[in-house]
């Protein structure tokens, strides 16, 4: 395992709320430029075996801040306004935010300088383990992402099986193929032309087909109008066509903060579950 060279704790300001917000800043043998990552640990004393733990990948464009903007977008329903302090504090969760860019959270085969996903199985999940009190086992880690992060997440957790129990995805870019040369893609994957069969196999549906099995608890959602929902669908169907169990429930919603915030508290309520079983 490699080790991080370089480790800087900042506390961030915090309103009115118990839980802690503290910003760490990791040098890392994987990335080439310091990682800041946002961890939020509630306010109660950790149950024997520590607090269980969600990973929170940010969309593209975006980083840690992303996350703190979805929570208080004030969708209709549960959860209203609710800051990642105060569900923190709810769901007796430790939330890790790390801000990796536009990475895809892939360690790219056309840029060997990037390498977000050895950064975060390797060196961030045993960092966090070791440096806050958390339960330290696959049994109650989970991960979860917006659009770029959405993707990010289902890929991890298929690509490694056993580091998490449950993964889940709002809004995610699950088909590759459809976006070739947007987004960043063509840095991270190479040339669509050249590389078709690399773009292919990382799709969600290909690694789905390869990953070992038993795969871990998948929440998947993504709003009618958003311009993923069809990949959305069809990663649905497909999982159906396989007989592997996982939550999916679709609902008229934007590529939006707005819909992203319903969507994390439904995503940590279904987590919480998977960590009581």
């Amino acid at each position: 395992m490699r080790r991080l060279i370089c480790i800087l704790f900042l506390l961030a300001p915090v309103l009115v709320c118990a839980a802690v917000l503290k910003t760490v800043s990791l040098v890392s043998a994987f990335m080439p430029d310091t990682v800041e990552v946002a961890v939020i640990v509630p306010e109660a004393k950790p149950v024997d075996e520590g607090f269980p733990v969600v990973y929170l990948l940010h969309g593209y464009d975006g980083d840690y801040g992303q996350w703190l903007k979805v929570a208080e977008s004030r969708p209709d329903g549960e959860n209203q306004g609710m800051s990642m302090l105060e569900r923190a504090d709810k769901y007796g969760m430790i939330f890790v935010m790390p801000s990796l860019g536009n990475s895809w959270y892939i360690d790219s085969p056309a840029d060997r300088s990037s390498c977000p996903e050895s950064f975060i199985v390797e060196e961030l999940i045993p960092y966090v383990d070791a440096s806050f009190p958390t339960a330290g086992d696959a049994c109650r880690r989970a991960v979860s992402g917006l659009s770029m992060g959405g993707y990010g997440a289902l890929r991890l957790a298929l690509r490694h099986p056993g580091l998490f129990a449950a993964a889940g995805s709002m809004s995610g870019c699950v088909d590759l193929t459809r976006i070739k040369g947007r987004f960043g893609t063509s840095r991270i994957f190479g040339d669509p032309a050249e590389n078709a069969c690399l773009w292919a196999d990382n799709s969600i549906a290909a690694l789905v087909a390869s990953a070992s099995r038993p795969l871990p608890e998948l929440v998947i959602d993504c709003g009618n109008e958003d311009m993923f929902a069809a990949d959305n669908r069809a990663l649905h169907k497909l999982l159906g066509s396989m007989d592997i169990p996982h939550d999916y429930a679709p609902r008229p919603g934007t590529h939006s903060y707005k819909y992203w915030c319903a969507s994390l508290g439904k995503h940590l309520d279904r987590f919480g579950a998977v960590f009581r079983e």
